[in-house]
């Protein structure tokens, strides 16, 4: 009996509080501002740039690489069925692999970085056509 009257009184307090619970708060907004331009450097957004590219692109090179490498070692031992793909669990494979990855993913991310700064080179470098510069 107690819980049915817990449970209603819940079911009975839930909905209100929500509906008062708006009108009493009359204080500032809590709501985030965005960041404006001048918040972050740029140096700031080109190092979170390359950090997310190199961690999002490490999954996939990991991948990429585990299978390169299994097969090369498939076939560099004449497709013998001993050195099948994906039966090297040697530590020093592993650490291979995880190296091999880690230096694709921070190439890739490097790459982009270079890609980047040239474009934004680039574009401070053409000169904007004025009204001036047309006639």
């Amino acid at each position: 009996m107690k819980r049915i009257l817990l449970s209603f009184i819940i079911c009975l307090l839930v909905p209100g509080s929500q509906i008062w619970g708006e009108e009493e708060f009359t204080g500032p907004s809590t709501e985030p501002l965005p960041y404006e331009d001048v918040e972050f450097s740029q140096w700031s957004h080109d190092l979170r740039r390359f950090e997310v590219i190199f961690f999002g692109s490490v999954p996939l090179t990991y991948i990429l690489t585990n299978l390169i490498y299994d097969f090369s070692l498939y076939a560099s031992h004449d497709f013998n069925s001993e050195y099948r793909m994906g039966t090297s669990t040697d530590q020093e494979d592993v650490q291979i692999k995880l190296i091999t990855s880690l230096s694709l993913s921070a190439g890739i991310a490097a790459a982009d970085f270079v890609i980047a700064q040239i474009k934004e080179s680039r574009a401070g470098k053409q000169p904007q056509l004025t009204q001036e510069n047309r006639n």
